[in-house]
């Protein structure tokens, strides 16, 4: 929205109306008026924390100097995109030995299960 020039307290106004949580979505309204007020985005971010992660006032507040407010964002995005790979990335490395584990388990399981029957009846058998 912040490319295609969408103002902002209409751009948090429409982020609102796509939460179906009925906070969340009071709060981006109570954000858009903050910003009809003139309120700058990292104020807002840092005013609404829980609307919006909490390394993005930061970096706004920090690359407000340099750099427009949409690449500001786009660094913020390939932030979360970074962090989401490294999220599955990790899942994935978890997930095989948790797999091979399991596997083993069930192996066990159901040898010691064929099994059992067995040595019982050898010990009867020697009884």
């Amino acid at each position: 929205m912040v490319l295609r020039n969408v103002p902002l307290p209409e751009a948090l106004e429409q982020c609102g109306k796509a939460m179906r949580n009925s906070a969340y979505r009071r709060d981006c309204r109570n954000a858009a008026a903050a910003a009809r007020k003139g309120m700058s985005f990292a104020e807002i971010a840092l005013r609404y924390y829980w609307l919006f992660p909490a390394w993005l006032a930061p970096m706004i507040a920090a690359d407000n100097l340099r750099e427009t407010l949409s690449k500001s964002l786009r660094r913020a995005a390939d932030t979360v995109e970074q962090q989401k790979d490294v999220s599955i990335l990790f899942l994935q490395t978890l997930s095989l030995p948790l797999f091979i584990l399991f596997m083993f388990i069930t192996l066990g399981t159901i040898i010691s299960a064929m099994f059992m029957p067995l040595v019982k009846l050898i010990s009867d058998l020697s009884c």
